[in-house]
């Protein structure tokens, strides 16, 4: 048995592959886009763990199931295929320690979806990232209550 968390981030990550990265030794860009990278990756760490612990989803470990991961874009201008999954990079690393163990593929299953924003009542008519993030049971077992403990008498 599995539940699905989700958050949603506020406006939407470029098409990485497709970033100018100016000519020639243009330092100053090449550090633009690095920390734009960094700070979607910063953002979507923080807003995941404050999800997994208002969700009381316990640590991911190295022994959880495949976790499948659903990062929707909403987006005015869709992107190509390649563009996609280039844009939600920084936000699957964010994932990671904190709804995900890794981003490796024995520990992810991962799809990226794109919509316009005006279609979808989800994204209240604004670019936005929604992510959506199955947790299986068997990564919940810390959070049942253990048995009492009966006291032997001998």
């Amino acid at each position: 048995m599995s539940h699905t968390v989700s958050f949603r981030l506020e406006g939407v990550p470029p098409n990485w592959s497709n970033v100018r990265w100016g000519q020639g030794h243009d330092f100053e860009r090449q550090s633009d886009v690095w920390r734009a990278k960094a700070d979607w990756k910063t953002l979507t760490h923080a807003v995941a763990m404050s999800t997994r612990h208002r969700s009381w989803i316990p640590a991911p470990a190295r022994s959880d199931p495949r976790r499948r991961v659903l990062i929707t874009l909403y987006r005015r201008r869709l992107l190509d295929v390649d563009g996609a999954w280039s844009s939600v990079k920084p936000i699957i690393d964010g994932l990671k320690g904190a709804l995900l163990f890794d981003d490796a593929q024995k520990y992810i299953e991962p799809f990226v979806h794109q919509l316009y924003p005006e279609d979808q009542p989800e994204s209240l008519g604004r670019e936005c990232v929604v992510v959506a993030v199955e947790v299986h049971d068997s990564a919940e077992k810390s959070l049942e209550t253990p048995a009492p403990v009966e006291q032997v008498s001998g």
